[in-house]
């Protein structure tokens, strides 16, 4: 089961080792005996850093949330953990033509737009993702297995554990609304303390919300603009 977090000075343990020694990774927390390992979650948080950049950067100068967010990627790595060995011992089994579509995905929502909210090309979509894969040290192959762990723990969940839960009562649906109206109006504050993929889920369906709102304004300024205009280019027809 969960372990406590170690809390060794990871640094410091590998300064004082001998040059020639073989370096052992430090493990930072276990999940049924299987090691979570510090440069795995170093990636993982650095991964999230970079997803909430894009998303809600104002959040990570709060040194609290930035806290919690490293905090609660530990603990999500071990209940991920915990989910996917049930997944592989249920034989549950991801095809590649999933994983494409699950990068897919993961580019148009992460990386569809630039910061002047310009929608990219899939090239350019490919290489924003090649460029964060770059810096978190991931290779492609290595990225490809993330996202089959995750694939395997959401076919648990929606196959096992979600059948098994309650609905929503009318409490939780109400909550989850004040949630995305206040995201939507650029709060924060309703995602803190949420698990992380939770927090970006909801951020992610605000911007959703934001960018169709936008455009319905958009439109509907237009629309004005082209009513206003039609009595003066009538006039001008009529007097043709």
């Amino acid at each position: 089961m969960r372990s406590s977090i170690s809390r060794l000075a990871v640094l410091a343990a590998l300064a004082a080792a001998p040059a020639s020694a073989a370096v052992v990774e430090e493990t930072v927390a276990t999940a049924n005996g299987k090691p979570i390992l510090l440069s795995d979650y170093k990636k993982e948080v650095a991964s999230r850093v970079e997803n909430w950049k894009r998303l809600q950067p104002g959040a990570l100068q709060d040194p609290a949330f930035a806290a919690e967010l490293r905090k609660k990627t530990l603990d999500q790595m071990v209940d991920h953990e915990l989910l996917h060995q049930e997944s592989e011992k249920r034989k549950f089994k991801v095809f590649e033509r999933e994983i494409d579509r699950a990068i897919d995905t993961v580019k148009e929502r992460s990386f569809g737009r630039d910061e002047l909210g310009k929608q990219l090309t899939e090239a350019e979509q490919e290489d924003a993702l090649a460029r964060q894969l770059k810096s978190e040290g991931m290779s492609s192959s290595q990225y490809r297995e993330r996202i089959r762990r995750q694939l395997m723990v959401q076919k648990l969940i929606e196959g096992v554990v979600r059948p098994a839960a309650k609905p929503p009562d009318e409490a939780e649906l109400k909550s989850a609304f004040d949630r995305v109206k206040a995201l939507v109006k650029g709060s924060t504050a309703p995602v803190a303390g949420l698990q992380d993929e939770l927090a970006q889920a909801y951020l992610g369906f605000s911007m959703q919300v934001r960018e169709e709102l936008a455009e319905k304004v958009r439109v509907a300024h237009v629309l004005v603009k082209i009513s206003s205009d039609a009595p003066a280019a009538q006039q001008a027809v009529e007097h043709k």
